[in-house]
Order: C-alpha cells, then structure tokens, then sequence
C-alpha cells in the first residue's frame, strides 16, 4: 500500500508485531502459520480470536503498518512442514488447507480498507462477544456484514481511554495517509470514517 522505500521496514515491522503478539498468545489450543506477509491463527472461541486479531491490528496501528485482518469459522489442517538442503539447493514447504483459510481469505479481500472483517460464517457467534466489540456493515461487502472495533479494549473501556485510542489511531492512519500513493488513500479512508463509531458503540 505504500511506496518501495517503506517496504523493508514495513516487512521487519510486520514480523515484529505478529512475533510479540503471539508469544503473548501461546496456548495449547492455538496455531500458528507466518510466512511473506501473511499470518494465519486459528483459535476456538470467537472472543480469543477476536481479542487476539484486535491486539495485532493495534500494534500494526503503532508502528505505521497498514493491514487488513479477518475471521472466520471453518477447517484449519496442517498437513506439512519441510525443509531440505541438497549440495546448494534449499527446499521450503508449508503446506495447510481448510474453509476457514478459504472463507477468511475472502474475507479479507472483501473489504478494501484497514479492518477486522468478519465472514457471515462467525455471525452465530457473536452474541459471545461484549456490546461494542463489532459493528455491522451499512450494506455488507462480499460475505462481510460486519467488522470488528479495534478500538475497543477489553481491560480499560473508559470513555476517555477510548478517546485515547481514537486520537492515536487517527494520528497513525493518517501519517500513513499522508506517505501513500493517491490511489490508496481509500483504505485509510475507510478506517478514518469509522473511528466515530468504533468510539461510539
């Protein structure tokens, strides 16, 4: 989303963030896929997922790193993980499937802004979320009709922490705004136009 000169900080940024926000994750019930640009998590219960993906965007948030994030309900299997190395050779293979990988890739891609998308698949769930966590789509993007409030925080919801987090999230989409190419600024846009209700749910 930005020009070339940002893309190796960004890259180094971006591990650093998911790294942090998984160590302080680790459970049994979890797993874990990270390669390129991409993470994958799966977790069993919506309010994990959704508090873990909320904490992630935060942190991307802080250090001027543009993401979009979903969830969604399915499947998850690794089959494989190998590495070989013949003479100078190296061979890599991760290899995982599932319609959660698919449904929340879609997801993801559904709505083009900087967001916590949530596939219809979770919906059923969401009464287990608190009032304030996800605020649903005006019209639904693709098979998203809702997302997820990254401004909220389950430890410390106070109307003037919240105004906090407003401030500062503000402040670091729009400096991101602000170093984007023209034909990007929409996905900030998007986030920018919903701090209101975020902050108001």
């Amino acid at each position: 989303m930005d020009d070339g000169d940002q893309l190796v900080p960004r890259f180094r940024g971006f591990h650093k963030a998911v790294s942090s926000q998984i160590n302080e994750h680790l459970r049994r019930d979890s797993k874990a896929i990270v390669f390129s640009d991409s993470v994958f998590v799966t977790l069993y219960r919506l309010p994990d997922i959704m508090g873990f993906a909320r904490g992630l965007m935060w942190r991307f948030l802080s250090n001027r790193i543009p993401a979009r994030i979903a969830i969604a309900q399915g499947s998850f299997s690794t089959l494989r993980f190998a590495s070989d190395i013949a003479g100078d050779a190296a061979i890599y293979s991760t290899q995982f499937l599932g319609t959660g990988v698919v449904k929340a890739y879609q997801a993801e891609r559904a709505v083009k802004g900087i967001a916590i998308s949530l596939d219809e698949s979770v919906m059923p769930f969401i009464g287990d979320l608190q009032l304030g966590e996800v605020f649903q789509l005006p019209e639904p993007q693709g098979s998203v009709p809702a997302v997820g409030n990254f401004i909220y925080h389950g430890t410390d919801n106070a109307s003037e922490h919240r105004d906090k987090r407003v401030k500062d999230a503000r402040a670091a989409l729009s400096a991101m705004k602000r170093k984007a190419a023209r034909e990007f600024h929409h996905y900030y846009d998007f986030a920018l136009n919903n701090l209101e209700r975020m902050r108001n749910a």
